[in-house]
């Protein structure tokens, strides 16, 4: 589901580093622990995009979903294999560990398609899907604006330099780990993002099922 794309930042290389430490030790240290002063980054950033970010997708809205076909066929996905992968096969994906299936869904069958990156003359299966009622859901693309008390005069107060810490971090993680693409031979490239997106607690999401599908289109 895309909203914006984030805007060109250039990050110096010290500050890059220091964040980079949360991919290098989830690849090499432990995948299920962090040392307690990079945890509390993303933690931070969690907090904020619930807090800021928290949205609702109304009923009726649509989205797309693109499935590329083995090399030599062109035959169709059925409809039944349009959704989120079975339980246990799910590649790793931006937010979802390894074997536990989401279903990704686009705004758009261009997004959708471009996703799977397909090679010349691929054959691709678009299922179109619709919510069926309200949706809540946390953005990843929300929470990186001031509030509008933090003004000159307030710039050096104990809570405006919070709130702008905060706003950085936010930043620096979308950054590093959100927007910048992903070798597809990279299987432990989302390891920062997935981090980043079990830590919501399921009180703050609609995890239950509210799509139903339309038919598969050929491309």
């Amino acid at each position: 589901m895309i909203e914006e794309p984030f805007g060109s930042i250039t990050l110096p290389s010290k500050l890059q580093n220091l964040y980079l430490e949360i991919s290098e030790h989830l690849r090499h240290r432990g995948r299920f622990s962090l040392p307690q002063h990079l945890r509390l980054r993303i933690e931070q950033f969690v907090d904020r995009q619930i807090e800021y970010g928290t949205k609702i997708i109304e009923k009726d809205t649509v989205f797309y979903r693109a499935r590329i076909a083995d090399v030599g066929s062109n035959e169709l996905f059925k409809l039944s294999e349009m959704g989120a992968p079975p339980k246990g096969k799910a590649a790793s994906g931006r937010i979802n560990p390894e074997g536990i299936p989401y279903l990704y869904l686009a705004d758009s069958p261009a997004t959708a398609i471009a996703e799977v990156r397909p090679w010349k003359n691929a054959e691709i299966s678009v299922g179109i899907f619709k919510t069926t009622r309200q949706v809540k859901v946390v953005s990843f693309n929300s929470g990186d604006q001031l509030s509008s008390a933090v003004t000159f005069d307030t710039i050096e107060t104990p809570e405006t330099l919070s709130e702008v810490n905060s706003v950085i971090n936010g930043l620096v993680l979308k950054v590093l780990y959100f927007s910048v693409p992903a070798h597809s031979n990279d299987k432990h490239a989302y390891l920062a993002s997935q981090c980043s997106g079990q830590l919501i607690p399921d009180s703050k999401l609609d995890r239950s099922s509210a799509f139903a599908g339309g038919t598969p289109l050929l491309h």
